[in-house]
């Protein structure tokens, strides 16, 4: 099964949920039924369907709620029916979304509302000169030390990090060799307001040597990757991971597995995408 396989099989269980005696509420649960994580099954379904993927689910619920109040069913009685635990996380939704309680849907003009309707995944069609070419690789243990930085939704690079962390790199002890990593990582469990990645810029080191206390240390176990070549400067390696994602991973039967993926930055320049992955 394709990675865009997945997403169709996704919406799929949802929207057979939506009749069934249980809604799929979250996109957590439905993560799960999928056998995906959900930072992974988010980024697909955003990238084939233009919305997050508890985003969509919040709406299909609220588009199927809508047209049962304005077929006659009772607002307090509708919101069991398509996933809220009360009716005053209903009530809190509606108004939200719609900017009236929920006894007004029924009298609502229709031109007032805008409802949400099944999704249809759309594969990218731009075809490139130069189609990537992964490797599959068989890593080692690596036991890196270096700095951590959250960074929300709303910051748009990494350039102060990487300027904190080089003008402090020289101070991390036994460092092995010249290349330098950043691992994004990010917790499957972060409620809305704490979502963003967790960004470690680090070395690697020897294990046994003590590091000064301002920096982090974590050995990171053997993992099967992809690992993708950037060429060009650094600043334009978000169209290279854009690239990743439409034209390689949608197509592929490589699973996205794990909490982190990283980068590799070699003496010469180089620049290593590395996505872990199971078949």
């Amino acid at each position: 099964m394709t990675n865009y396989e997945y997403v169709q099989k996704t919406i799929d269980i949802f929207e057979d949920s939506l009749g069934s005696a249980r809604v799929i509420a979250t996109a957590s649960e439905l993560a799960g039924k999928i056998g995906y994580s959900v930072h992974h099954l988010n980024r697909l379904f955003q990238l084939l369907c233009g919305d997050s993927l508890g985003r969509y689910i919040l709406k299909r619920r609220l588009a199927e709620a809508v047209c049962a109040v304005r077929g006659g069913v009772l607002p307090s009685q509708v919101y069991a029916l398509y996933g809220w635990e009360d009716y005053s996380a209903f009530s809190r939704s509606v108004r939200k979304e719609f900017g009236v309680a929920p006894s007004k849907l029924s009298v609502l003009d229709a031109a007032a509302l805008s409802l949400t309707y099944r999704a249809r995944p759309v594969l990218s069609s731009v075809q490139t000169q130069h189609p990537l070419d992964p490797v599959l690789l068989q890593t080692r243990s690596i036991h890196a030390t270096g700095l951590v930085f959250f960074m929300d939704n709303n910051v748009k690079g990494f350039h102060k990090s990487w300027r904190i962390f080089s003008d402090n790199r020289q101070k991390i002890r036994d460092v092995k060799g010249n290349v330098t990593y950043q691992f994004s990582c990010w917790d499957e469990n972060a409620s809305p307001e704490n979502d963003g990645l967790w960004i470690f810029c680090a070395a690697e080191t020897d294990s046994t040597v003590d590091q000064d206390m301002m920096f982090f240390s974590k050995t990171y176990p053997p993992l099967r990757i992809l690992s993708f070549k950037h060429t060009g400067p650094v600043e334009t390696i978000h169209d290279t991971y854009r690239r990743i994602y439409e034209e390689f991973i949608m197509n592929s039967k490589y699973k996205l597995t794990g909490s982190y993926e990283y980068q590799k930055y070699g003496e010469d320049g180089s620049i290593e995408i590395c996505i872990p992955v199971c078949w």
